[in-house]
């Protein structure tokens, strides 16, 4: 496969402190990326860099194999989406939708009239008038009505009610893969992750601290409640995919990864009562990760 982004050694440094530290990452077309971090770990500082919006300190940036800091022209298969929802305050709709349309080659009417829709957008309205709802509406069209082939993405749907951020989420999605867009996400958001990417990067303090994908972790991670019926110690019982162990007493809670079947037999034959299996969910995995609690 083509490699839509690569970003290697990436360091970006603040009034001589490195708030981004030799980050990499990779990927492939057709592929969906998220980095998930809290606020201030530095997820909106790589945006801004592969948006070309600041310069790195040092480390390469490729979009399509080319430097978007040489090669501007590179970004018209590119489109962003930003936390900054704002536009041009003295355009109507209609005028600032020709306006940015008029920097590419196509525009997908179907997608601009579906979100002009979905977020109740009249054409003849004025952008100033608008509710910071309408504008991110209007920020969607812009990102993906030139038919991107690469999606890059900071946190979007915040500050929605919850029913209709799925909904847009269910919407957004679909479009992605009927443009078979590639898609980088940055977000704090579990729910955004959940419906919209295959892998997961955790970013800590500006450090990638580990890439997952998230099939893998949807099959494998399970938690699991047992009881033992005489005094055991769990951390002697030669199980190697036990990746978590909290215990209170005789009760323990264990984070597994791997063939759950095998391993409650043999978490049974070595006197343990299986009390419930559990999903370990994706948000106490990556809170785990980041404090250091599983292996």
């Amino acid at each position: 496969m083509n490699e839509v982004i690569r970003v290697e050694n990436l360091v970006k440094s603040i009034h001589g402190k490195v708030a981004i530290d030799s980050i990499n990452i990779h990927l492939e077309e057709g592929n969906s990326l998220a980095i998930y971090g809290e606020s201030g770990s530095g997820k909106t500082l790589i945006f801004k860099m592969l948006e070309s919006s600041i310069f790195p300190t040092s480390g390469k940036i490729l979009l399509f194999g080319k430097n978007p800091f040489e090669y501007p022209k590179i970004k018209h298969f590119v489109g962003y989406l930003s936390q900054d929802y704002s536009h041009y305050p003295y355009f109507t709709v209609k005028g600032l939708l020709s306006f940015y349309h008029s920097f590419y080659r196509k525009t997908n009417k179907d997608i601009e009239e579906k979100y002009l829709d979905f977020f109740k957008i009249a054409r003849a309205a004025k952008v100033s008038e608008l509710s910071k709802r309408q504008h991110l509406g209007l920020s969607i069209i812009a990102a993906l009505a030139h038919e991107p082939r690469l999606l890059i993405v900071d946190h979007f749907s915040r500050g929605l009610d919850e029913v209709l951020r799925l909904d847009l989420l269910e919407i957004f999605k679909d479009d992605i893969a009927k443009l078979k867009s590639s898609l980088l996400l940055f977000s704090p958001d579990i729910i955004e992750l959940e419906r919209l990417v295959r892998c997961i990067a955790l970013l800590i303090d500006g450090k990638i601290a580990f890439l997952k994908e998230f099939s893998d972790y949807q099959l494998k991670y399970k938690k699991v409640n047992v009881f033992a019926e005489k005094e055991l110690d769990i951390e002697d019982i030669p199980i190697g995919n036990i990746k978590k162990i909290e215990r209170e007493g005789r009760m323990y809670s264990l984070v597994i990864d791997g063939n759950l079947n095998y391993i409650t037999e043999l978490l049974a034959l070595e006197g343990f009562q299986i009390l419930d299996v559990k999903d370990y969910t994706l948000r106490e995995f990556l809170n785990d990760k980041k404090e250091g609690k599983i292996s």
